[in-house]
Order: C-alpha cells, then sequence, then structure tokens
C-alpha cells in the first residue's frame, strides 16, 4: 500500500469531496475534500494521531488563519513520479504541528494531532491536489467544478487508484529493471532518466534480455515504481 488514510475514518460525520459549502445560508464553494472522523463524539477525535497519506516532503506548516487554523501541505515525489503530474496533500485544523517546512516525512510519521483550529468542532480536513496552488491557502470560492476537478482529485478514489497502479508491480518487474539497469550502465548505452521518457520501455528491455515477450506488460508506471523500489532515482 503506497497511500494511507490520514486517520481513521468511521463516524462519516464530516463533508466529504464536492460537497457545497455555504455561508450565511448561501452557496459559497465545493468542500475539495474530506473531514475525517473516528470517534463516537466529535471531541473523542481531539489529540489523535495524524500520519501523511504517503512518504514527502512538507512545503508548507504554520497557522493560516480563521478556516483553516494550523495547516500541512506536503509534496509528494513517489506519487508525482508513478502518475506523471505533482501530487500534493493539504491537511487542517490540527491542535498542534509536528512538521515544519523542508522536513523529509514517511506514512508512519505523526505529522500533528487532530484538532479544531480555524473550525468549530475536532477533525482533520484532507485534499489531494494534482496542481500546485498559487497560494497554500487559498480554497476555491466561486470556482466551477469544472475547475475544481483541474486542481484536486476525489482523496479516497485516488488513494484507490494510486494503491492498484502500485501493486501491479511484479517480481519479474523488480528484477527486469535491475537486470537492464546493470546492464545499460556496464555498456555506457544509456541511463535510468532515459527510460522512464521511453515510450517502448517493454520492448527496449526484451531487446537488451532482460525481458521475454511472454512476461507482458511492463507499462510505464509499473516501471516507475519499480525504479522507486530499487531506489535508482536517489543514485542519480
Amino acid at each position: 500500500m503506497i497511500v494511507q488514510l490520514p486517520m481513521l475514518d468511521d463516524r462519516k460525520s464530516g463533508y466529504g469531496f464536492l460537497s457545497p459549502v455555504s455561508s450565511h445560508g448561501k452557496w459559497r464553494a465545493w468542500h475539495c475534500g474530506n473531514d475525517l472522523n473516528f470517534g463516537k463524539t466529535a471531541w473523542a477525535d481531539f489529540d489523535a494521531e495524524v500520519k501523511p497519506m504517503a512518504d514527502g516532503k512538507v512545503v508548507y506548516s504554520r497557522n493560516a488563519g480563521p478556516g483553516w487554523g494550523n495547516l500541512v501541505v506536503i509534496y509528494h515525489h513517489e506519487l508525482t513520479r508513478l502518475f506523471g503530474h505533482p501530487v500534493y496533500s493539504r491537511y487542517a485544523h490540527f491542535n498542534k504541528v509536528l512538521v515544519s517546512a523542508e522536513q523529509e516525512v514517511t506514512k508512519s510519521s505523526v505529522i500533528g494531532f487532530c484538532g479544531k483550529t480555524g473550525t468549530s468542532s475536532p477533525h482533520v480536513h484532507w485534499e489531494v491536489l494534482k496542481r500546485k496552488l498559487d497560494h497554500w491557502t487559498l480554497y476555491p470560492n466561486g470556482w466551477s467544478e469544472e475547475k475544481v476537478l483541474k486542481y484536486w482529485f476525489n482523496p479516497y478514489k485516488f488513494m484507490e487508484e494510486a494503491n492498484q497502479k502500485a501493486n501491479e508491480v511484479s517480481e519479474f518487474a523488480e528484477e527486469s529493471v535491475e537486470k537492464a539497469i546493470g546492464k545499460m550502465i556496464a555498456t555506457q548505452w544509456t541511463n535510468p532518466k532515459q527510460i522512464v521518457g521511453d515510450a517502448v520501455v517493454e520492448q527496449v528491455f526484451i531487446n537488451l534480455g532482460v525481458l521475454k515477450q511472454r512476461e507482458g506488460n511492463l507499462t510505464k508506471e509499473r516501471l516507475i515504481v519499480a525504479l522507486d523500489r530499487l531506489h535508482v532515482f536517489d543514485k542519480l
């Protein structure tokens, strides 16, 4: 599993993705994430541990004032490579934040404790973005649903899709990648960065003699996951 829930979500009492948000009884914006709750009452969530949805690097961590409270944004490098575009996650309302900007975090890191800063009851507001925002405190007031969908994923659907992509990488794919990288480096034929940009990766591997035709579909996405697991990017 490459993506996890930042906190349990059993009570289902909060807003979901694309729920309309009102102000003084009038429609104002779309809710671009999910509010995570797990206790029998709202206050049962207070001070619960919150972890990042995936490994990454903190790019924003501070009190963002009314509405957001204590806000954390994380850039996910592995997911960015897997999907081919930036992936960020945004979390709000912490009682206390334990991370700072530029800090690397893993799925096991506690980034803060559930709270109610900027809102009325304890919960974790969780978003998944596919683009960088001009300001990390931006909220899409008055945006159309179409424009929102250009920036935000449905968090639960994203988690399901990301885990499915990651699980598609079989052992033979990792073994083939490892052999291919070794051959390419030994012969000075190319380097791993060029492989990722190649639309016919599978055929290249077959030509190198490290992958058989019958082993089938080594897609670009599966290749990137395998490269990550072998820490190839870390060595470049």
